[in-house]
């Protein structure tokens, strides 16, 4: 599961900042609003699939990685509008970072209210 959801950040990283870049804040939104269904339906099917009762982590991480990511993909697009590759470049960097930096705030949330246990 673990590298899907890299793959998954990865794959949201470079399309929402391309479509950004290119098209606008709607097919961004629409990029956005598909990452977090493909992230939630494959999340939970894994969690059913493994008889894991508890689906709470999933389902919150899901929810906020993309939220996140697409935050700062938005927030650097806004700030950086030009079209060139080093601007690109350095979006799709930073929020491959934010991603995975989501999972550990997801993770420190998850323990806090009781849906991580050791």
């Amino acid at each position: 599961m673990m590298i899907f959801y890299l793959a998954l950040g990865a794959a949201f990283a470079i399309g929402g900042s391309f479509s950004l870049k290119s098209r606008g804040s709607w097919p961004f939104l629409a990029t956005t609003l598909a990452t977090v269904i493909l992230g939630l339906g494959t999340g939970l099917w894994y969690d059913h699939r493994i008889n894991d009762p508890d689906s709470g982590f999933t389902i919150l991480l899901f929810l906020l990685a993309p939220t996140v990511t697409g935050g700062v993909i938005f927030a650097l697009g806004k700030k950086h509008p030009q079209h060139d590759s080093a601007s690109l470049i350095g979006t799709i960097f930073a929020a491959i970072v934010f991603w995975a930096l989501s999972y550990v705030l997801a993770g420190m949330i998850g323990i806090l209210l009781g849906l991580v246990t050791f």
